[in-house]
C-alpha cells in the first residue's frame, strides 16, 4: 500500500477489509507520513508535500494502535526509503523552473542510483496475527 495508506478514507474499515484478504501470517506493507517526525514538526501546519492531501496522519504510537486494533502485529517500522525521479526531487526542492531544462536534456524521469531515506515517511511490515479477530470499527 505505498503511497496509498495515508490516503485511506476510512482507516479501520480498509484495515479491516486487508485483515480479511490476507491469509494468517500475511505481511502488509505500507509507507505513511508521521506526525511525530523532527520534520513534521518543522513544517508545522503546512506538513512537507502532505497537507492538505492526506487523509491519515498518524503518529508511531497511533499506528501501532491502529493496526494492533485491525489485527495486525508490526514486524517492522523505519524510515522509508526511495529511488525518487529528479522531477519528484526538483518539485519537492520547489525549483519547478528547472523542469524545461531538465525536460529537454531528457532527464525528468531520471532516477537516483541510490535509494535515499525519506524524512517524515515510515514503512511499516505488519503481520497478520495468526488466529487475530477484527475489532469494530464503530
Amino acid at each position: 500500500m505505498l503511497g496509498t495508506f495515508a490516503n485511506l478514507p476510512d482507516l479501520p474499515r480498509q484495515l479491516n477489509h486487508a485483515h480479511q484478504l490476507l491469509k494468517p501470517g500475511g505481511i502488509l506493507f505500507f509507507n505513511v507520513p508521521v506526525v511525530d517526525s523532527w520534520i513534521a514538526r518543522l513544517y508545522g501546519q503546512n506538513y512537507w508535500m502532505y497537507a492538505p492531501s492526506v487523509s491519515n496522519f498518524l503518529s508511531r504510537k497511533g499506528c501501532r494502535m491502529i493496526l494492533d486494533r485491525t489485527g495486525f502485529q508490526v514486524e517492522k517500522m523505519r524510515t522509508d526509503c526511495q529511488q525518487p525521479t529528479l522531477s519528484k526531487l526538483l518539485g519537492h526542492a520547489k525549483l519547478q523552473v528547472l523542469y524545461p531544462l531538465f525536460q529537454q536534456l531528457r532527464w525528468l524521469q531520471l532516477t537516483l542510483p541510490m535509494a535515499l531515506p525519506i524524512p517524515g515517511v515510515m514503512a511499516v511490515w505488519a503481520r497478520k496475527a495468526k488466529g487475530s479477530g477484527i475489532a469494530a470499527t464503530q
